[in-house]
Order: C-alpha cells, then structure tokens, then sequence
C-alpha cells in the first residue's frame, strides 16, 4: 500500500473512531492502553534480559575449553598458563603427539586436588575483556563431589561447599545432563540457584538467602575420555537488577520449586511481600498484576524455554493511576477532545511517514561523504512496515553501510598481514645474520683450541710423554665433537631457510661408502661393535651430492654404533627398483630399537627416542633430522623400520642420476636445433673479461669455428639475434646485465631459444674464495694435513719459502705459524688487513704465499682483496683464504664486484669449454 493511500484510510477511520465511539474509548482506554502498554514493555525486557544472559554466556565461554585461552585445557599442553600458545602453528605441532602432559589433568588423575588452585585461580582471575567468572568449580566425575572451588568474595551467596547449604541446577533431570556430557563430550548451559543462611551479627536472626547463577558445565578430557566435571558461572541478578534501577523499577529472580522455602525463610518484609504478587501470578497464570491500592505493577519477564525461573519487575505507577484517575474526572467536552484526538493522529501519522524519510536523506547524505559514525535509524511504531517505500529505502541503506564497513575490515586486515608479512621477513634475516655471525665466533676458538690440541698431542707423543697424551687427545675429540654440533645446527637453519644447495658431480659410491666405513672404524670399537658391508648390488658411478651424501651416511653410521653395544652394524646397498634409476644403501644394526611411539617422532629437531634415552647416549637429535631432510632435498627418502630390543633399519632410497630430469630436457631441446655443420659454424662468446674472450677464441678458431664476441649481456642478445650463431658461450658475473639474466632473455625469445647455452663461470660456494683473488680456499677449523697439500701445490720445496699471515685472533695466529715452522717455512705475522698491507709496503722481499683471514677489524678480508691489488709488486702472490665465515649474498656480491678476471683460476679449463662446445656440434651434425 502506498504511503497516501495509508494516510488517508488512516485520517477518515480515526474520525469515524472518534465520532461514533467516544463513549466506548474513554471506557476501554485505561484498560487497553495499560495492556498494550505492559505487552510491548514485557517483550522489550525479555529481548534485553535474554541478551543479558547471552553477555554473560559469552564471558563465560572465553574462560571455557572453546573459549580464546582454550589450550588451558588442552591435555597435551605442558604450560598451561602460557596463553601465547594459543597459536595456529603451536596446536599443528601437538597433533603428533597424544601424551597427556597438562599438569592440571596430571593432578587430576593422580588425586593431587590441592595442587589445582595454583593453576585455576591464576587463570580464572585474569581477566579477558574486561571480565571475570563469579566462580569455578570442578567435580569428580564419580561422586560430583568437588575438587576445587572459589567464588567472588563480594557474592551474597557461594556455591563452594562449605558456603552453600544447597545447589540446584535449574533443569528437569540433573543425572541425565551429567551422564550427556561424558557420553557426547560436550558441554551443557543453564541456570543454577544457591541457597545460603546469611547472618548479618550474632544479635540478629539468619535469613535464608538465594542466589542465581548463569553457568556452564563441561568435560576435561585427557586421552580421550573425561576425568572431571568444570563449572563457571555467573552471578546474574546485579546484572539484572542494574538494569531494572535504570527503569526506575525493581527486579526479583523467582524460581518456582523454592518459592515457597523462600517465603518460609524471608524476614525481609518487602521482599515477601513481592514474592506473594510472584506466587499470585503463577496461580492465575498471568503475565501481568497492577495493585491499584499500593500503585505495584509486576510484570513476568521469561528467560526462554524453562519457565521455572523467571524475573519479575515491579515498578511504582501510583502517579500515573492517579493522573488516569485525574483525567477520567475532569473530562473536557466531547467535541472538543474529538478534535484533540484527530490532531493528534495526523500529527503522529505525519511523523511516523515524514520524519523517518527526512532521517533516511539524511542517512544517505552522510553515506556518500564516507561517515563510518553513522547510525542508520530504526523505524518504529505502529505504521512501520518494511514493504513501504520507506522501510525499503532504510533496509538498502543498512544493506550498503554493512558491505562498507565489511569493505573497510578487510582494508585493514589486509594491511596487518602485510605487516605481519613484513616482521616475519625480518626476523628471519635477523636469524641469518645472527647464525652467520654465530659461525664466525664459535669456529675461530675452535680452530685455535683443535690446532693447538693437535700439536701439543704431537709433541708429547715425540717426548713419549703418554701421562699428557690422553687428556690433550680428549680436548681434542671434544672439541670437534663440538664442531659438528656447530655444524649441525647450521644446517638445520639452512634447511628451514631453504638455502641448502647441491653440487652434483660424478663419482663412485664404493669411494664414498669405503670412505665412511674407515671413518667409522673407531665409532664401532669405543661400543665394541662389529662394522660390516654387505654389497648386494654393484652400483657404481652416480650423479650426486658427496658431501651431503657421505654426511648421511656417516650420521647413519654414527646413530647405529652409539645405540648398539657388542653387537653388529650393517652396512648394505641394492637397487630399489627393476628399472635401476634408484638405489638405496641400509644401515641396519642390534642394538635397542625403538617402540612405535618413539619412530614417530624421530626424525623432529632436536629430538631423541625419550628423555632416559638422551641421558644416557648424549646428543642432540639433530643427526637424523639433517639426514631426512637432506635426502628429501636430493630427491630421495629416508624410512626407518624397528623393534624394541631387537634393532634398527634405516634405509635411504636416492636416485641414480639426480641430473636426468634436467638432461632430458636438454636432449628434447638439442633434437629441435638445426643442425649445422662445425666448419664455418659461428660462436659467440659473451664475457666482459677480454683476456677471456682472447682464450676461448684461440681455442675455438683451432677446431674449425669462426668467433662472434659481445662485452655485456645486451650487446650479445643483439648480436644472437642478426647472427644466429651455433652455439653460445656465456659468463655470469658481469656488470648491468648479468648472465642468469642473459639466459632467461635467450630461452624467452623464439628464435633464439633453441641455441645451446654453455655456461663458463666459477660461481659455486666453495670458489667464493677464488673470486677474492685467491689461490686456494680452507675452512676453518685448519687440518694439517690439508694446508700441507695446498701449500704443496704452490712449492716444489718449503725450504726458504715465506709465508705472511694476516690472522686477527692471536690464538690463530700461533697455531698457524706453528704448522709453517714445522713445514720449514719462514713466517711473518699481521694482525689485521691494514697491518699486512703496512708490511707488504715496508718489506724488501714480499713473501711466497699469504694465508688470509677474511673477518677482522680495522680491515677485513674483503678490503684487503682490493688493496693488494693496487700493490704492483704483490699482485702475483698466491692467497690461501682460512675462515669460519658462512657467505651470505651480501658478502657474495661485495667479493663479485671487486674481482679482477673470473678466469683467475679458471682459464685453464678453456680447453674443456672448447672441446664441450666441440662435442655439441658434432652431436648436432650426426
């Protein structure tokens, strides 16, 4: 109907009302205005009474097992009161294990009650939002009796025993609630009243006082099955009658089955006297009662579905019996109040139509300028309808004010994740950092304490002083016992980052397993364990990681003879499948094997069978986390089969050839070239380095080939494209463009994607050194032997050969020139960078060699690789760098940009990039 059409049906009947039934209204006006009064009052109260209870329901679910800090409860959480693991990570991590560690249940479940409160009260007292529970109690699920309780010390009543003489759970069937709850596992809500006396002196009578509680009952769970009752609740009539006093009114709980104890113990006159009208009104069944003799009204305000408990809200209204009464003595002539009564009705249509449209332009208005105060009104009365063209334009603009304000949300959600993002990145590089830093300071005592070991050992050993061997050959396996944990750890960071890369290369696997059995010899003797191999199928050469592998198989070696004594290990390889493009090499030993339990979280970081196994065998739990993960990385798996008391069987399964895939994509690409002749076939070389390029194209233009060259990448993606040449040469380390880059704008563009791409680079992380300017490169901690061979690629004979040392810890310093003297070397010492260019200045005769620090103060290794270069005479001196250092990409980049030829020890292998070149082509053409 539209809005004029109501206006004037409603104008015209209102006359008629008011002409022809004049008499009648006055009659019936108290009574219907009285109860249309009271039923839309009564409605009102119960809506705001029942979302009291829910504001209560929701306080009391926070502190629940469902509730913000509900790891509390967790069975598995050995930290209850640490509410910041209530994080997503935090419970994906406790799904592997169903170990009830809660020390809570653990009280439970032993009878340690007393013990409880140290948990609940902190964790109950702690508010969330602003709010606390009224009180906790936790039952015994045998006899409900209680474990622990405590209420609010300000509550008239306490539902702890000892303070209460009665709880009644307000529901039909109490047992059947409880058996519910243990056989669903979850929780029930509802209403409980308390019955307390209360004495306020010993001079005066106890009075019988009740209270009524909003509760919440719930099961505590540990290994699946529950072990107790919990109940929070609470108190609801502050709540209640807080808001009847702002209806300047007042509020009375009842519950039907103790109304009449109530009456029976109450000395409080005015509050039997409203439990009476209470009683009255159950009697007749009424929702209503007005005494026109005291001015009460009571109006029975209901909760929901339990009609037991109910509120009752009495207000004084004799003023407005008495207006009423006033009103009806003094009636004005009936014409005139006919016409009271239409201008009224107008006046009340108008605004009910006119007022709420003015408010919905307004609404609109304040839309449009983006005012997220906005309060889009209500329209109520009689005449409100949302079908009218008014209820329609309200219901739109409420419908757009949620979607903006939905739209704002998710703005700023979005920026808190990028954020969030952010803090992560950073904290992770703040990792990086700390770790590399770590290394650096951890392995330069290190190597002092292992090389001054090493060589004190040696010299006792010389002076057959055994009563000192012992102890420094101690030091000394304690301290690289110590390196590896170092390690260890460091791999287990560069897993997480994702930074582990492999060198593949071609190599035997017998070196390798040989290798390892050697190595291990003294593992299995300390255990009086025999080491065995048991070759079932020759594997020979494969395409892998050595280091990473011959670390797999030594951490297999090293767990199985630790946790085996007097017995056997087993070392055997096979293939794994009929095709032959896998193998897997076993490690099987009889030592103490493991229960289900324990293999399912063996491969964690950080983590061994129990903790009795950590006391006994030592370590860290990382060895097998690192092997696992490793042998995931190269493509391969690492599984474990056991029985307790029997023994273990680790089997490692890695392919073949972890270049296949690569290579047969290669051989897909070659069959698409065209294939040209070698002679008059063109190369083009791209390299910024001409000493480089000279040295290819002599190689080259020997086996037949005519030489294109480019300085820069974009110079040669030019010359690739008028050209076409039959193959391309291709360095990585140039300025502006560099040759990852070069690559990818090659295999993007059409016509150039299938010319073969041969890199020539020494980019690895082992010839990060070699960047530098120098000769060779050691890790630190130093073995003697190994300086012994590099420096014996530099000198047929040591004798009158100088050595300069540039070593900022003096520790370092000294085991060092203690190996050069014992090699015949004459040696000289710097303490840092800036002190050895110093020395190099003022020296006659510059030295041979120069063994170098890279981290030092005043100046690093890093600025020493650049001044030396502005020393003519020095620039021809070999460079053997000694570090702890791990490189990051920063000091990567800083040594790239300061390196005078790639090909510094790389040029000899022109030969090899020729003759690949060389092989290509003539595959091509066959």
């Amino acid at each position: 109907m539209q809005i004029r059409h109501l206006l004037s049906v409603i104008i015209i009947l209102s006359a008629l009302i008011a002409a022809s039934l004049t008499a009648l209204l006055f009659n019936l006006r108290d009574n219907a205005s009285s109860s249309f009064r009271l039923e839309n009052e009564k409605k009102i109260f119960e809506d705001r009474f029942k979302s009291i209870i829910q504001e209560e329901d929701i306080i009391i679910n926070n502190f629940s097992p469902t509730g913000i800090r509900s790891s509390f409860f967790d069975s598995r959480n050995s930290k209850p009161l640490d509410f910041s693991r209530n994080q997503a990570n935090y419970f994906n991590n406790l799904q592997s294990s169903n170990v009830t560690e809660n020390p809570i249940h653990l009280n439970i479940l032993n009878g340690r009650y007393r013990s409880l409160s140290r948990y609940f009260t902190p964790f109950f007292l702690r508010e969330i939002e602003g709010s606390v529970p009224s009180f906790y109690s936790f039952l015994k699920i045998e006899d409900l009796s209680e474990m622990s309780c405590r209420s609010d010390p300000r509550l008239e009543v306490s539902p702890c025993a000892g303070r209460t003489e009665e709880n009644i759970l307000i529901t039909s069937n109490r047992e059947k609630i409880f058996s519910d709850i243990i056989e669903t596992k979850s929780s029930w809500s509802g209403f409980m009243a308390v019955k307390n006396t209360v004495q306020q002196s010993r001079w005066q009578e106890a009075n019988m006082k009740f209270g009524y509680l909003r509760v919440k009952i719930f099961p505590l769970i540990a290994d699946d099955k529950v072990i107790a009752f919990g109940i929070i609740g609470r108190e609801i009539e502050s709540a209640i009658k807080s808001f009847a006093e702002g209806l300047v009114a007042d509020a009375e709980l009842v519950y039907i089955p103790t109304l009449d104890s109530q009456l029976e113990n109450t000395r409080n006159q005015m509050l039997k006297s409203r439990m009476e009208i209470s009683r009255f009104l159950i009697n007749i069944n009424k929702n209503f009662y007005v005494d026109e003799q005291s001015g009460q009204e009571a109006i029975r305000l209901d909760f929901g579905e339990n009609r037991d408990l109910f509120v009752v809200l009495f207000r004084d209204i004799s003023n407005l019996l008495k207006e009423q009464k006033l009103i009806n003595q003094q009636v004005a002539p009936l014409g005139f109040i006919i016409l009271i009564l239409l201008g009224i009705i107008i006046l009340a249509v108008q605004r009910s139509i006119f007022k709420p449209l003015k408010e919905a332009v307004d609404a609109l208005k304040s839309l449009s300028e983006h005012n997220t105060d906005l309060v889009i009104p209500e329209r109520k009365g009689l005449l409100s309808s949302d079908n009218d063209e008014i209820g329609r334009l309200l219901m739109a603009l409420k419908n757009y004010d949620a979607t903006t304000r939905e739209l704002d949300q998710i703005k700023t959600l979005s920026k808190e994740l990028e954020k969030a993002k952010d803090e992560a990145n950073n904290a992770n590089e703040a990792k990086s950092l700390f770790l590399a830093n770590m290394s650096h300071e951890l392995r330069t005592p290190l190597n002092a304490i292992i090389g001054l070991a090493s060589l004190l050992r040696d010299d006792v050993r010389e002076d057959e002083l055994e009563d000192y061997y012992e102890p420094l050959d101690r030091i000394h396996r304690a301290s690289k016992h110590l390196l590896s944990l170092i390690n260890d750890v460091l791999d287990v960071s560069k897993i997480e980052a994702g930074k582990i890369e492999l060198f593949i290369e071609n190599f035997d696997l017998n070196e390798i397993i040989d290798d390892v059995i050697f190595s291990s010899t003294e593992l299995a003797n300390q255990n009086n364990n025999e080491l065995n191999t048991n070759i079932i199928d020759e594997i020979g050469l494969i395409n892998s990681d050595r280091t990473r592998l011959r670390q797999i198989i030594y951490n297999l070696i090293s767990n199985a003879c630790k946790f085996t004594e007097k017995g056997k290990v087993t070392l055997s390889t096979s293939f794994a499948d009929d095709e032959k493009d896998t193998f897997q090499i076993a490690i099987t030993d009889t030592g103490i094997g493991m229960t289900a339990d324990q293999v399912a979280k063996l491969f964690s970081s950080f983590t061994q069978a129990d903790s009795s196994t950590t006391r006994k065998y030592g370590g860290t739990g990382l060895g097998l986390s690192i092997s696992k993960q490793l042998s995931e990385i190269m493509g391969g798996s690492l599984e474990v089969e056991s029985e307790e008391g029997i023994g273990s069987t680790f089997i490692v399964t890695l392919p073949i050839n972890s270049n296949n895939q690569d290579k047969q994509k290669d051989n897909r690409k070659a069959e698409k070239v065209t294939k040209l002749p070698i002679k008059d076939s063109t190369i083009l070389i791209i390299d910024d380095e001409q000493s480089v390029v000279d040295i290819l194209s002599e190689q080259l233009r020997r086996k037949g080939f005519e030489i294109i060259s480019a300085k820069n990448g974009a110079d040669g993606i030019t010359m690739a494209e008028k050209y076409m040449p039959a193959a391309i040469t291709l360095d990585i380390l140039m300025p502006e463009m560099d040759g990852w880059e070069v690559l990818k704008q090659l295999k993007k563009n059409k016509k150039l994607k299938d010319i073969p791409v041969i890199i020539s680079s020494i980019i690895d992380d082992k010839k990060t050194g070699f960047s530098l300017g120098a000769s060779d490169f050691i890790s630190k901690p130093v073995d003697k032997d190994e300086l012994s061979n590099v420096l014996g690629r530099f000198f047929n004979s040591f004798s009158n050969k100088k050595v300069l040392i540039i070593e900022d810890d003096s520790d370092s310093r000294l085991y060092l020139k203690r190996l050069m003297v014992d090699l015949d070397l004459t040696v000289s010492e710097a303490e840092n960078g800036k002190k050895g260019i110093e020395f190099l200045k003022s020296c006659d005769i510059v030295p041979d060699l120069i063994l170098l620090d890279l981290m030092m103060p005043e100046m690093d290794g890093f600025q020493f690789a650049e001044e030396i270069k502005l020393l003519e005479k020095c620039a021809n001196i070999p460079i053997v760098v000694i570090t702890a250092l791990d490189l990051n990409p920063a000091d990567h980049s800083r040594i790239i940009k300061n390196v005078d030829s790639v090909f510094t020890k790389g040029q000899v292998k022109a030969d090899e990039i020729s003759e690949k070149i060389f092989s290509l082509l003539l595959k091509e053409r066959n």
